[in-house]
């Protein structure tokens, strides 16, 4: 078994260990304080490995600061959602945001073509989604270019 070290006083990230705490099953913990104030108990392995800098708070402003970043769009209340209102995915534009589909984040959007759609973010963002089906339609519809097929050959008079 590994000495045990002493992290008494040091600072990782934002977070400053206070104390030691009880053990988390194997794994030596600490009792720790943010910057903002909050207070946690954390692993000394993964504050040695910088995989814990603060109590939550440097998420939560990244988040904030991403979502602020989009070009002064409102912001809804949820720090984690970003707001795709007035944005354009294919021939889709988003109007406003629709009720969850299960525990996905989803968007009334209107094609181009005039039909009104609901879509989760995800399939938005990906490319999943960039049409309520009429640009499928039109590929369907339209030739192959350089098609060689007999019923697309016409005949040299």
């Amino acid at each position: 078994m590994r000495p045990e070290l002493d992290m008494m006083g040091q600072r990782c990230g934002r977070l400053v260990v206070l104390q030691r705490a009880p053990n988390e099953g194997a794994r030596a913990a600490w009792h720790v304080r943010c910057d903002c104030g909050a207070e946690k108990i954390v692993t000394g392995n993964h504050l040695r490995r910088g995989r814990t800098r603060s109590c939550g708070c440097l998420l939560r402003e990244r988040i904030v600061a991403l979502n602020q970043s989009r070009a002064g769009k409102p912001k809804s209340g949820r720090t984690r959602l970003i707001d795709l209102t007035g944005d354009r995915y294919g021939r889709l534009a988003v109007i406003s945001r629709a009720p969850n589909k299960g525990r996905r984040v989803s968007w009334h959007c209107r094609c181009d073509c005039g039909t009104d759609l609901i879509v989760r973010s995800n399939n938005l963002r990906r490319g999943d989604t960039q049409s309520c089906g009429c640009l499928l339609q039109e590929a369907a519809a339209a030739p192959a270019e350089g098609s060689d097929r007999q019923h697309d050959r016409r005949p040299a008079d």
